[in-house]
């Protein structure tokens, strides 16, 4: 894989990214703007979608958490990030050591602090961690523990508004490690196996929740995703099997890229996603809603984002 970073310089240069609504003026086929890009401003500041982004370092695998607002359809996108007591916003935790190879955030309901996942990769291996919005430097590692004996790889985690309680991705093979579970960040055993496993050739690469709570989880294959919908209770997996679209431009066919999922339920009512691509230059922001789901619609801009594993609702 190719460095995306090259250097912290690199990245404290790039803490803002800014696509202008003049940019997203959208022309019909005639060449006609569709909209002033007075209109467009104004639609764009009564609503856009907020949420927190993690994006690693394909190179270094340091992890960052962004604050970003907008998307494709709620121009302009904007990154803006956390500038913990250690200079920058890389999530750390004791004397400034940075966390590598984080897998996903999500907010507490406190709205002033991040749980974060490492997976077996990071050097805080199989770890929940906590992460203070207010200086991500300060952040804390607890060691994770299953109430089954899977073998932990756990991603994506996700805080569900409306039954109050988290869950997450454990990927791995045999069948018995693939599948769904819940978080409980203060328990001692805090990996709570649901009872349905996942099949193994069915690659979760994002979890999220729709304004009803309903569990969607997006698969997979190449440059295309799909999503599907997943039981609270038992983190089965069923209808609907939508078929996403493009979502990491570049990817072999034989590959699972990482993915971030989000759906946006305070401006624009879609799926968000953005994905860690192999491919320098081609990250990928869409939003939408497949056709199985709602009204169809898919909007994409390139390279406004930075490498994404997650992200998570503000």
């Amino acid at each position: 894989m190719k460095k995306l970073f090259s250097s912290m310089p690199f990245i404290m240069g790039a803490l803002f990214v800014v696509v202008s609504c003049e940019k997203q003026d959208i022309k019909k086929s005639t060449g006609e703007a569709t909209a002033s890009v007075s209109e467009q401003k104004a639609v764009s500041a009564a609503c856009q979608p907020v949420y927190y982004q993690l994006i690693v370092d394909p190179g270094t695998g340091i992890s960052f958490v962004f604050k970003t607002s907008g998307s494709p359809s709620a121009p302009g996108v904007i990154l803006s990030a956390f500038f913990g007591s250690c200079g920058d916003n890389a999530i750390r935790i004791g004397t400034c050591s940075p966390v590598t190879y984080v897998t996903g955030i999500a907010t507490d309901p406190s709205g002033t602090v991040l749980w974060g996942t490492t997976g077996p990769a990071s050097n805080v291996p199989n770890s929940l961690l906590r992460i203070p919005i207010a200086d991500v430097s300060l952040s804390s590692a607890i060691p994770m523990v299953s109430s089954c004996g899977i073998v932990l790889n756990v991603s994506d985690i996700e805080y569900n508004t409306v039954n109050g309680r988290y869950y997450a991705i454990n990927r791995g093979t045999p069948a018995v490690n693939n599948r769904i579970v819940q978080i409980q960040p203060t328990a001692i055993t805090n990996v709570i196996c649901l009872a349905a496993t996942v099949p193994v050739n069915r690659k979760l690469r994002g979890l999220t929740f729709g304004c009803n709570g309903q569990g969607y989880v997006m698969q997979m294959s190449g440059p295309n995703g799909k999503i599907w919908s997943f039981n609270l209770a038992t983190g089965a997996t069923g209808a609907p099997t939508c078929n996403y679209g493009v979502v990491a431009p570049g990817a072999p066919a034989a590959t699972f890229p990482e993915m971030g999922l989000h759906f946006d339920c305070s401006c624009i009512g879609k799926f968000i996603t953005g994905n860690y691509d192999p491919v320098p230059g081609v990250t990928l922001l869409t939003d939408g809603m497949p056709v199985c789901i709602g009204a169809p619609s898919y909007l994409s801009l390139t390279g406004v984002i930075k490498p994404t594993v997650d992200f998570a609702k503000p």
